[in-house]
């Protein structure tokens, strides 16, 4: 991810993290990947960032952005030493980083676990409808794979649960940064499943657009 290294690991809330200064400027500059176009803005100052941020959900008409979200998400994307230069937090340790495959398999057994047994997936219709949402998502993260790929032990639990399903859009498909669920998997799985492993703390942290969110609070009514 350039200079920045983004695979945020700590799910502890984060929703206090911030920039520490507006006019130091970070390596790499300050930047910000809108989650519903995945169009990244980069500038060498903040202000002008936020311009650009806002001209571009202006453009398309999207929600506006608040400047806590784009700050947020810098300070996520971070690597552990930048973020401590550069964030600071109430409360949060900026620890940032090392999401590994183990986590991303721990994650995705909770939703496989309710699944395996009748493997009812969604419609393909609706997978490709999730996938689309998360490819270009700030939180769909790259993740340590020692082997070289998916590991043995996550890609069968990927496996158990789509079967020989697949997204057109698998090889943009990570891992959550919020849920720790691998992305490949989770798109395909009805969202009664997934609310097993989703608590209040880790609701609050998803994108207002994604797609587990939402159908997250229609289930709740």
């Amino acid at each position: 991810m350039g200079e920045y290294d983004w695979s945020p690991s700590d799910l502890t809330p984060m929703f206090e993290m911030k920039l520490a200064s507006y006019s130091k400027v970070p390596p790499g500059n300050f930047r910000y990947k809108h989650p519903i176009s995945g169009h990244e803005m980069n500038r060498h100052a903040w202000q002008l960032l936020l311009q650009d941020v806002r001209a571009h959900c202006a453009a398309n008409g999207y929600p506006p952005v608040s400047d806590e979200e784009i700050e947020l998400q810098m300070c996520q994307r971070f690597g552990d030493k930048i973020a401590r230069q550069y964030c600071t937090g109430d409360g949060v340790s900026v620890r940032g980083v090392a999401l590994g495959w183990q986590e991303i398999w721990n994650g995705t057994k909770v939703i496989a676990s309710f699944i395996i047994g009748g493997r009812k997936v969604v419609e393909r219709e609706e997978a490709e409808r999730r996938a689309a949402i998360c490819a270009p998502c700030s939180r769909n993260v790259l993740y340590a794979k020692p082997c070289g790929g998916d590991c043995p032990d996550l890609a069968a639990t990927v496996s158990a649960i789509v079967g020989g399903e697949g997204t057109t859009l698998d090889h943009d498909l990570h891992a959550c940064s919020v849920c720790a669920c691998s992305n490949k998997a989770q798109v395909w799985v009805p969202i009664e499943h997934l609310k097993r492993g989703i608590t209040p703390e880790m609701l609050e942290q998803f994108p207002a657009k994604c797609w587990k969110a939402e159908q997250l609070r229609a289930l709740e009514g």
